[in-house]
């Protein structure tokens, strides 16, 4: 065989290995491939992703905590005050969650939310926030506190 023969043959069985590896997605997929498994994947990167982009506003506010700067969620508190306790404030403990009502508060903002685009926060982070939102009440952490 020729060197350029070799040459080619290299070049096409790496071009092989690269369609054979897992791809990342990002806001310019349309559609991640799914392992057979991928449920508690997705929801693992929805969790990390929430404790990126959400939990600054929205996380839980614990007992023990002090007074003083960080302590303070906005979104955790201007929900208390809109439910008046009757659900609960931080959106990890809420069970009424639907993927749809997450993605829309997200992408439209809500009083002092703002909204968040697609270069901000892609539509396959978005898609996992909402699936570890909504997950199911069996497999949620309890309340710190």
């Amino acid at each position: 065989m020729t060197r350029t023969g070799w040459i080619g043959l290299v070049v096409l069985a790496a071009a092989a290995s690269c369609c054979e590896a897992r791809q990342v997605s990002s806001s310019w997929t349309i559609f991640e491939p799914q392992a057979p498994n991928a449920a508690p994947a997705l929801i693992r990167r929805g969790e990390i992703a929430y404790e990126e982009r959400c939990d600054l506003c929205h996380g839980r506010v614990t007992r023990s905590a002090t007074p003083g700067f960080g302590v303070r969620m906005a979104g955790t508190e201007a929900l208390q005050a809109k439910y008046g306790g009757h659900k609960p404030a931080a959106l990890e403990d809420r069970t009424d969650l639907t993927p749809e009502l997450v993605k829309y508060y997200v992408r439209h903002g809500a009083g002092i939310m703002p909204f968040l685009r697609k270069t901000e926060l892609s539509d396959a982070d978005l898609d996992a926030i909402a699936a570890y939102l909504c997950r199911s009440r069996s497999s949620r952490k309890p309340s710190q506190e």
